[in-house]
């Protein structure tokens, strides 16, 4: 099984695992060196790739930094790879035979690679499977499918550098009818070029100020289309000449008079010449209506081709006025859920207060304790340990801490681990940012647009979540990391969906403390003020002090309790409370007894943590425990065991449903296809080594 430490050192495993949980096939690939992006060594990947946990799990302890190879036919797949190598740009050619054909490129999930390339994926048709392929595509532009493979959306590769997905993998659109058809002709005139809108230049001196903005030394393909456009629209050899001198790949005129002799009629117009001069910068408006006059069907053209431009390039030709475009808009039709399993609504914690991939603000008066109640949470997913008496994930944590220095941390993580019993040396999966007495900004405001921007910080922060999967980010706390107007409601609400961008990427919880304001304090909501704080997180915390009224003084009743409140919380119920008391130089929760001699729910409680222990120990030790009545029927396996703590089948049968309800445990299956038994499993990046 995974060795204890190969989580924190295997990012691309969990990444596997929950492509494999998807129902997409996977297999090891080389992650770097001259090999890189081919299969292991003796990986027969057409035949091997699998979705089985038990095989992956195998694969990454022998390598555990393998890249991700996604078999695209066994998935049903087929993706467009735009490459740029040499003097081909296949990115910039496949956004103008999108444009030509009027398709949308935010409507298909897209893999920005690490070499500036991009991979578009599709579904294959429901009649047939379309195999390896460039059809009449442009050079640089290939398309995988039926008997071909892709590095996964999520690698990280040996460098660092990651295959970014942006959109939703299992909202793939069926491979468009237009692309069906390219994929299915023989290759054309490798000159031949799209179609532009109807810009149509006149001849003489608009052609040449066209031609100024075209540098010569551009890709032998975009230098064959436009001797051609010259060709076409009657320009002479000497201009073709003088423009290719220019270049430093220039071979002489002989080159040129070859080339000029060969062209015949073609589809390339001066039109060419408008598209290349457009995404080199030439002001096609100011040209138009310098050669030709303000046409108002001119005019509506150029806009037009503009915004293509737009699209394709990411170099638009705008006007002062116009506003800034959108880069990428992500666009899922509802319908596209009908055919995917629902999925579940995943929480940090078992008191399903913190909601995972999403931002969780736990407010908290001044020296209430959250900080402690935060470093207390970290130490218990780091570890496996219980938070407030309840389980939660096991997994890596980032501390962002912007308060309290090395020594402060050093002291409280030794007293916490004392009093819960914690080996503070098997805490490694706990990271911790110490920035106090030093900018800890992650956002800050940009007076001029009114918009939160990212810190060279946020950018530092970002990469270490792509090199490290975690569980768990803490932020301590908005004042030290948010350099903006609190009371702007736009401003708040971009920063926490930065925060919440992070949490979708790198499937984590994000956790951030915050003070309230004065009046949050004294009406008891423990609010900033900007009720866009609290709108824009999905579950708000509020630690504060018991207090009471005698007469008219508001006393503490006892300095060592406080409350934690449920302010709000978008996937469940809002209003309840924790009672904690803080003991031993950590907190405890109260309504959950420690002594659990007679108690019911204590032992409950108690059940599911040995239960845990020993699902642990037997995964460690390659021995399977099975969810139904039968000789390894988990319960029962587990009261026979020397560690069972003195548990009952009974109360190991009722702990396992709990678990399983909550989704701490899972049943998995093992062996062939004629013999599939089930067995309980940790989810996807649990860790199988005991805290």
């Amino acid at each position: 099984m995974v060795a204890p430490s190969l989580m924190t050192t295997s990012p691309n495993l969990a990444t596997a695992l929950a492509l494999a949980g998807a129902g997409l096939s996977v297999f090891p690939c080389h992650a770097g060196g001259d090999k890189a992006k081919q299969p292991m060594p003796f990986i027969r990947w057409r035949d091997v790739s699998t979705t089985s946990e038990s095989q992956i799990r195998q694969w990454w302890q022998k390598w555990p930094n393998a890249a991700i190879g996604l078999d695209l036919g066994k998935c049903g797949l087929l993706v467009v790879d735009a490459d740029r190598h040499g003097e081909h740009d296949g990115v910039e050619a496949w956004g103008t035979v999108m444009a030509a054909h009027g398709f949308d490129p935010d409507s298909a999930p897209l893999v920005a690679t690490p070499n500036q390339g991009n991979h578009h994926f599709f579904r294959q048709p429901a009649d047939r499977q379309l195999g390896n392929g460039r059809g009449s595509l442009p050079p640089g532009v290939d398309v995988r499918g039926d008997g071909g493979y892709v590095i996964a959306p999520g690698t990280v590769m040996a460098d660092g550098r990651v295959y970014e997905l942006f959109g939703y993998l299992g909202a793939a659109p069926a491979i468009p009818d237009w692309l069906s058809a390219i994929l299915e002709e023989r290759r054309a005139d490798i000159a031949k070029p799209i179609s532009a809108p109807a810009f149509q230049p006149a001849a003489g001196n608009e052609i040449e100020e066209l031609l100024s903005y075209i540098p010569p030394d551009l890709g032998y393909h975009d230098w064959i289309a436009v001797l051609m456009a010259l060709h076409a629209v009657g320009a002479s050899i000497d201009l073709a000449d003088a423009w290719s001198a220019r270049g430093s790949k220039y071979k002489g005129r002989r080159e040129i008079e070859q080339k000029w002799r060969s062209f015949k009629r073609s589809g390339t117009t001066s039109r060419t010449l408008a598209m290349l001069a457009g995404q080199y910068g030439a002001p096609l408006d100011e040209i138009a209506i310098r050669h030709n006059g303000p046409d108002p069907a001119i005019e509506e053209e150029n806009r037009r081709y503009a915004a293509m431009l737009t699209l394709v390039a990411g170099k638009p030709v705008r006007r002062d006025t116009d506003p800034e475009p959108v880069d990428y808009l992500n666009i899922v039709r509802a319908s596209q859920f009908a055919s995917l399993e629902t999925p579940t609504r995943r929480f940090l914690d078992a008191r399903e207060l913190i909601p995972m991939a999403n931002v969780t603000s736990i407010y908290g008066d001044g020296a209430t304790g959250k900080s402690l109640l935060a470093l207390q949470l970290a130490m218990a997913v780091a570890t496996g340990a219980p938070w407030l008496g309840r389980p939660v994930e096991h997994g890596n944590v980032l501390y962002f801490s912007a308060e309290d220095d090395e020594i402060e941390t050093h002291i409280r993580l030794k007293e916490i681990c004392a009093a819960e019993g914690i080996d503070l040396s098997q805490a490694s999966g706990l990271q911790i940012a110490l920035l106090a007495g030093q900018s800890a900004v992650l956002a800050e405001e940009d007076g001029k647009h009114a918009t939160m921007k990212p810190t060279a910080l946020f950018a530092a922060l970002e990469r270490r979540l792509a090199s490290s999967v975690s569980r768990l980010v803490i932020l301590d706390n908005l004042a030290d990391i948010f350099a903006g107007n609190e009371n702007a409601r736009p401003l708040a609400r971009q920063f926490i969906g930065m925060l919440r961008g992070l949490a979708i990427r790198y499937d984590c919880a994000v956790v951030l403390l915050a003070h309230p304001s004065m009046s949050g304090i004294n009406n008891g909501t423990g609010s900033s003020g900007n009720l866009a704080w609290g709108n824009s997180v999905r579950s708000r915390l509020y630690l504060r002090r018991v207090l009471s009224q005698d007469g008219q003084t508001i006393m503490e009743d006892d300095p060592c309790m406080r409350e934690l409140d449920t302010k709000k919380m978008n996937y469940g119920p809002s209003g309840s409370s924790i009672r904690l008391r803080w003991e031993d130089h950590r907190f405890v929760a109260v309504d959950e007894p420690r002594n659990d001699n007679g108690d019911p729910f204590a032992q409950s409680l108690k059940a599911e943590r040995v239960f845990m222990h020993l699902l642990r120990w037997h995964l460690r030790h390659n021995k399977y425990v099975s969810p139904n009545k039968s000789g390894a029927w988990a319960p029962r396996v587990f009261a026979d065991h020397p560690q069972a703590e003195g548990v009952r089948s009974k109360q190991f049968e009722k702990a396992m449903s709990i678990l399983l309800e909550h989704g701490q445990i899972r049943i998995a299956s093992h062996g062939s296809p004629s013999n599939l038994r089930q067995h309980i499993d940790l989810p996807a990046g649990r860790f199988y080594d005991d805290p």
